[in-house]
């Protein structure tokens, strides 16, 4: 596996299709694993996968500590070889953010949510994501269901600038506990992870009640997380572009101690 971190380093590393990407903000975990995996699979013995770690400073809001995010290229390059990546590009930021750079509005989905909690927080990703979608031209890109809002955001704005890329979408990867594998579980103790396990079962029993979302308040009341600490629970209609993860889910922020924990299901 070959690492690289300018633009020009990059396009020379870069092999015909398929070329299949995972865009990370690195703090690479098993989550990610399984992203790569995936890419793997698809691009086969003769395609590449590519994998870039760059921590957005776009998608930071002004109360978010942009320079607290976890950074651990050492590690991140052993995961990534690990589970079958070619090539990692760490994008140098004064490089990758040009005066030229397309910024991308986000359309009115991405102001609610996780939008309406950080505002402005979509533009930055879907401003990035789409330049790191130019400059790499991959054939597939695999993102995680887990931000299941930035999913459907990016496979909308991908069908409109970049018809010929399949935004490809991996189910949620957990602990043996049902705790969704995320890089802000590093900030989490001990008894604060016992807690957000609490989460996912609480979406899975609310998922098969008649009012999914009274269900889960109560059930995280029950294991002893209050309404006040329930940024959303929200059930969110699966546009065309993502009917392939079912017609509705059950989306969730949660806050336990100081930390901000996102997951999702599927409803029947």
């Amino acid at each position: 596996m070959k690492s690289v971190h300018s633009i020009a380093e990059l396009t020379s590393s870069l092999r015909t299709p398929p070329r299949v990407f995972v865009p990370t903000m690195g703090a690479l975990h098993e989550g990610h694993g399984e992203l790569i995996r995936v890419a793997r699979t698809i691009a086969g013995a003769e395609g590449q996968v590519i994998v870039s770690i760059f921590v957005n400073p776009l998608q930071f809001g002004p109360t978010e500590d942009f320079n607290k995010y976890p950074r651990t290229q050492d590690d991140d390059k052993k995961l990534a070889a690990q589970y079958g990546a070619d090539l990692v590009w760490f994008p140098e930021a004064a490089e990758l953010l040009s005066p030229e750079m397309t910024k991308l509005e986000s359309p009115s989905f991405g102001d609610t949510l996780e939008g309406e909690q950080r505002p402005g927080h979509f533009t930055g990703v879907l401003t990035i994501v789409n330049r790191l979608f130019e400059i790499v031209s991959p054939s597939h890109a695999i993102f995680g269901v887990k931000d299941l809002q930035q999913l459907i955001l990016i496979r909308e704005m991908s069908a409109a600038r970049f018809p010929n890329l399949e935004v490809v979408p991996v189910e949620t990867v957990r602990t043996d506990s049902g705790l969704a594998m995320s890089s802000r579980n590093k900030y989490l103790s001990e008894p604060e992870i016992k807690l957000a396990s609490q989460i996912n079962k609480a979406l899975n029993v609310a998922a098969l009640q008649p009012d999914p979302v009274s269900s889960f308040y109560e059930k995280l009341s029950a294991a002893g997380i209050t309404a006040d600490q329930i940024d959303y629970v929200e059930i969110v209609p699966m546009p065309l572009s993502c009917i392939d993860l079912g017609n509705r889910r059950l989306v969730v922020a949660v806050r336990v101690g100081s930390t901000r924990l996102l997951d999702n299901i599927a409803l029947n």
